[in-house]
């Protein structure tokens, strides 16, 4: 599957994602790979057909699903608050002259 190209600065929080670390965003088209994943976390909103954190992961192994529904999405529309704020404080190294990316 192809991912969306958006970036995550233009993609918004959706409003009904309970407070914590995990949350979806309206990149979300509503295929419901993460509530298949993930069904005690992730809950629906019909008028808006997109899916959101209903349920912050409780355990190691709900945190377990929850990075695998994220690192799966299809649309890259789960994301985390941790995540978020490592990839600000850690800037891109600029590739060398003639380098090929990873």
């Amino acid at each position: 599957m192809v991912k969306r190209s958006r970036s995550r600065s233009a993609a918004r929080k959706l409003p009904k994602n309970v407070p914590g670390r995990y949350y979806t965003t309206d990149d979300c088209d509503g295929c419901a790979y993460c509530a298949a994943v993930a069904p005690e976390n992730f809950d629906f909103e019909k008028i808006t057909n997109t899916y959101f954190i209903g349920r912050q992961p409780s355990d190691q192994d709900e945190e377990e699903i929850v990075r695998e529904a994220m690192d799966d999405c299809p649309v890259d529309a789960i994301h985390s608050e941790h995540d978020e704020e490592e990839s600000r404080e850690k800037p891109e190294k600029p590739l060398a002259e003639n380098a090929l990316p990873e």
